[in-house]
């Protein structure tokens, strides 16, 4: 559940890869030009590839009571697990808070993959329109009051501008082709019996919330036996 806290601020909360902190700057700088007050807006400054898997206390609280979610993918994003530990934050929440998926160049719809796949608009920031989509969403979901349109033309003009200019300095990284499914080994390293049975019932199922009596009325239905979806259910979560 959301946090109650009367006087809890809307939480913007902004997912990128260090790597890609200029281009969520120029988001917020944006944002704040169109009225959005400053101290809405969290971005994550991912560490490197150091941090495996442990998401910090700060993030954690920021992510949690967030009013929307944005995510800034990359080359980079997808090849750290912090990344792909918010990003599937991002994925579970997305039914009650809006989730906004923002694409640098070489992510296209179709090597959009893991929690936030091809099944999320991309947006671009060198596309006024997509622009005015994620302003729209946020002054939506923060409750702002809306800009005047000589403001919010200003400011989209201006991260137009910024934004190309951004990408005319960036190294513009190799992306190797996406490989569609993860070895069983690998799986099988990481997960136990129970585990793997209520995660492919969750894929197979496309379902983001999962409960025991649904899982336990699927495997008679498929005759899967010896399983303990409440031991699956405690490791998983």
């Amino acid at each position: 559940e959301k946090g109650t806290e009367s006087n809890m601020m809307p939480i913007i909360f902004i997912s990128h890869r260090t790597e890609d902190a200029k281009v969520a700057d120029m988001l917020r700088d944006y944002l704040i030009a169109t009225g959005i007050p400053n101290e809405y807006v969290f971005c994550s400054s991912l560490p490197g590839n150091d941090v495996k898997s442990v998401i910090s206390r700060e993030v954690k609280d920021k992510i949690a009571n967030s009013a929307v979610n944005i995510a800034i993918l990359s080359h980079g994003y997808y090849e750290s697990a912090y990344c792909i530990n918010e990003a599937g934050i991002i994925w579970l929440q997305d039914p009650l808070t809006p989730a906004i998926v923002v694409g640098l160049p070489e992510i296209t719809p179709a090597n959009m993959h893991g929690f936030l796949n091809s099944d999320y608009k991309l947006r671009r920031l060198d596309n006024a329109n997509d622009i005015s989509e994620i302003y729209d969403t946020i002054r939506s979901a923060v409750g702002a009051t809306p800009a005047s349109l000589s403001f919010a033309t200003a400011a989209s003009q201006k991260l137009l501008v910024h934004y190309a200019e951004y990408l005319k300095s960036r190294k513009v990284p190799a992306v190797p082709a996406i490989q569609p499914t993860i070895s069983t080994a690998s799986i099988d390293d990481v997960t136990t019996d129970d585990e793997r049975v209520v995660l492919y019932y969750i894929l197979t199922n496309k379902v983001r919330r999962v409960q025991k009596s649904n899982v336990d009325a699927w495997m008679i239905e498929n005759e899967i036996y010896n399983i303990n979806v409440e031991n699956a259910l405690d490791l998983l979560a």
